[in-house]
């Protein structure tokens, strides 16, 4: 029992060292924030109110399937939808009108220009649904400060589960295998020398 629990640990271990020493990812990160119109110290206080109910619905629209398709076009890299959905992280700091737009990819250069693509079409989208039926500037809005650079982007250590569970049945078969071997090569020994106890003297 104690060689198995060992094989099964050893083989997970070796499962997470290869997921970590595998493809590395890197995060670039948009930041964008919510302005508003407002002038008057009451209505910046009410407008921040409503721009931190707002950001988590803009955090929702961030990974709209049109919003994305269009942020594919625009970027030009090698992917679609799906992928960048996958690979899309979208965070709002609590108590803050921020909205920060990351994307992993292998590539830094990739991951800042998918980054700033998801981030400019969601300003546009947001642009569009806040636009006054009357006309007129929307009362609310969305603007960069700080866009994603590829020098900037951080090194992402993943580990994937899967790996770790090959690991584990890979070394819990080797377990069974060398504790089977083992006990193969021992039984006869064991019986011989039982039988060595049992005979009667002559």
């Amino acid at each position: 029992m104690v060689l198995l629990i060992a094989a099964t640990i050893v083989g997970a271990g070796a499962g997470a060292l290869y997921s970590w020493t595998g493809a590395n990812e890197y995060r670039a990160t948009t930041r964008l924030f919510v302005t508003t119109n407002a002038v008057d110290v009451s209505d910046v206080y009410q407008a921040t109110l409503a721009g931190q109910q707002r950001v988590l619905t803009y955090k929702v629209l961030a990974s709209d399937p049109k919003v994305l398709s269009n942020a594919v076009r625009r970027a030009g890299v090698n992917t679609n939808p799906v992928v960048l959905d996958q690979h899309l992280h979208v965070d709002v700091p609590p108590a803050t009108i921020i909205l920060d737009i990351g994307v992993d990819d292998t590539d830094s250069g990739s991951a800042a220009t998918l980054a700033n693509a998801v981030a400019d079409e969601l300003i546009a989208t947001i642009n569009e649904l806040e636009r006054p039926l009357g006309g007129g500037p929307p009362p609310v809005g969305v603007t960069v400060v700080q866009r994603a650079a590829a020098s900037a982007a951080t090194l992402q250590a993943k580990l994937n589960p899967v790996w770790v569970a090959v690991g584990a049945i890979a070394g819990l078969i080797v377990g069974l295998a060398v504790a089977l071997a083992v006990k193969r090569r021992l039984l006869p020994d064991l019986r011989a020398a039982r039988g060595e106890l049992v005979q009667p003297r002559s």
